[in-house]
């Protein structure tokens, strides 16, 4: 599957001439020598790869896939930092495939990848990918994962990871274990007959802890953010493993740099119930997705911040916190509602944590606008008084 030199031609030109798809695509009939549909794709796709695969697009002759499956794809340092996540090992089976983003940083980690995919248009490209990319211990088998693990016995491997379609046939997103395709929960018992270790990825909104319960055996927990963005929900099982306890690893990218924190699930509950309660001092932080997602801040800022209210997961001191993780605040007023109104602000960035209203309903009833300098967090104090804190961005 090579871009032929024409092919290649017209994409780079485009490309540099920000040509509009919906031109293209409307003249195709004057580029007759060029498969013009193609061709977008590819546009598209490099537009994407620059700064989602850095090494993809990169590298010459690689073909990308239609918008939706890479748009689902992992990002490259997310798949790096999931593979890193393993112990180096013989053989790894990646269940469901796709771009193949997560097979390509895992043969940096086995030394062979069993690729499997059921659309045979994604599985050849992915092929021709592997090879482009040097990635040769990558095994493609272009089939459907379940008909496959029935029809292949006495198979025993390393690791089994799984990242299961989450949408449906109406392309809505879904968040069950159980509603995903596979099933995970139906295919568990299958896969831990021929490995000891399963890696699942997950609906980044799906319930930590309705994972811990549905899932066997989970050794440990991640959750991967980039720019305050949850990302990646990973559960790795063992059924081997001897203690019951689970560790949560967050990972944050921010700032070109990466964070972790790793906690035990216990400590974190724990650390959770005895934090400090105060009312709003001199600054205000609200944590990084990942931190809100593990509550894993509860235990990293125990001893230097304090939460506004046990529902809450908006923090403050009065110390500037510089190396705190997540968006930091000077606080400027705290006012009710009819105060924000008389203030008469014309434009402000609105969040709401722990309070009655959606942010939609805060602007009809105050008419502020979108934007701005302004910093405005609707919330409720520790003595349950529903107040605005209006802030500026440290």
């Amino acid at each position: 599957m090579n871009i032929s030199p024409k092919t290649e031609d017209f994409i780079q030109y485009h490309l540099q001439q920000n040509t509009p798809i919906c031109e293209l695509l409307l003249r195709k009939s004057c580029f007759p020598e060029i498969d013009v549909p193609f061709a977008v794709q590819q546009i598209e796709g490099r537009k994407r790869a620059k700064e989602k695969l850095p090494t993809f697009f990169q590298t010459s002759q690689i073909v990308y896939p239609p918008k939706l499956a890479l748009e689902q794809c992992s990002s490259e340092k997310t798949a790096f930092l999931k593979a890193n996540l393993l112990e180096k090992g013989n053989i790894l089976i990646d269940l469901t495939g796709g771009f193949g983003v997560d097979s390509y940083a895992f043969a940096h980690r086995f030394k062979k990848v069993i690729y499997l995919e059921k659309k045979a248009e994604l599985a050849h490209i992915a092929e021709n990918n592997f090879q482009k990319l040097g990635a040769h211990n990558v095994c493609v088998i272009n089939q459907d994962c379940e008909k496959w693990l029935s029809n292949t016995p006495n198979l025993e491997v390393d690791v089994v990871y799984i990242d299961p379609s989450r949408r449906n046939a109406l392309f809505q997103k879904i968040i069950s274990l159980q509603d995903c395709e596979p099933n995970v929960i139906r295919l568990l018992p299958q896969l831990q007959k021929i490995s000891k270790r399963i890696l699942l990825k997950a609906s980044p909104m799906f319930d930590i802890q309705k994972g811990l319960q549905e899932l066997p055996n989970v050794e440990q927990v991640s959750v991967v953010s980039v720019e305050n963005e949850c990302k990646e929900l990973l559960f790795l099982t063992n059924n081997r493993k001897d203690s019951h306890s689970v560790v949560v690893n967050v990972f944050v990218y921010q700032n070109q740099q990466w964070d972790s924190f790793s906690a035990c699930w216990d400590h974190i509950h724990q650390a959770f119930s005895q934090m400090n309660l105060s009312m709003p001092q001199r600054y205000l932080y609200e944590p990084d997705a990942a931190y809100i997602k593990t509550r894993t801040y509860a235990l990293r800022y125990q001893a230097t911040h304090a939460l506004l209210h046990l529902n809450s997961v908006l923090l403050t001191n009065s110390v500037l916190d510089t190396t705190f993780i997540g968006r930091k605040f000077e606080i400027q007023k705290i006012m009710t509602l009819r105060q924000l109104q008389q203030e008469k602000i014309p434009k402000a960035n609105i969040t709401t944590r722990n309070f009655p209203m959606n942010v939609a309903q805060i602007r009809a009833k105050t008419q502020i606008a979108e934007g701005g300098d302004i910093y405005l967090f609707a919330t409720t104090l520790l003595d349950e008084q529903k107040v605005f804190l209006m802030c500026q961005k440290v």
